[in-house]
């Protein structure tokens, strides 16, 4: 979890690392254009002014965005107890086009984490 400027700077290095691995292997395999991508799962920051969401949304999309038009404002609460949104589905393809997405569990509320939901199993709602 980024606490310190640092750690923001070390996660963009390896995100932007691990796009480029991605590209290579797609090239390498000529799957350039005849592949679907997706990156899911907790990206342990939230997304507002975050330069690591900044790289991803320059070659891939958001399945939620898409589908509501924008973010989930909470899918996460800290042990800070601060809500953020920090689960995503990223995904890049000439194929894939979401036509539902949404939180877990149903009926979460995208705005708040103090839902009527009753959502106990994890810190996280996954999208």
């Amino acid at each position: 979890f980024p606490h310190y400027r640092f750690e923001r700077h070390v996660r963009y290095k390896q995100m932007k690392r691990f796009l480029q691995l991605i590209q290579n292997y797609q090239r390498a395999k000529n799957l350039t254009d005849r592949s679907s991508i997706f990156l899911c799962g907790d990206f342990n920051s939230p997304y507002s002014n975050d330069p690591v969401y900044q790289l991803v949304r320059r070659f891939y999309r958001s399945s939620y965005a898409d589908v509501h038009g924008n973010e989930p404002a909470v899918t996460h609460l800290t042990h800070r107890n601060e809500e953020l949104a920090v689960d995503f589905i990223f995904y890049r393809s000439n194929d894939f086009r979401p036509i539902h997405s949404e939180l877990i569990p149903r009926g979460a509320n995208p705005m708040r984490w103090n839902d009527q939901t009753g959502w106990i199993l994890s810190d996280h709602r996954p999208v």
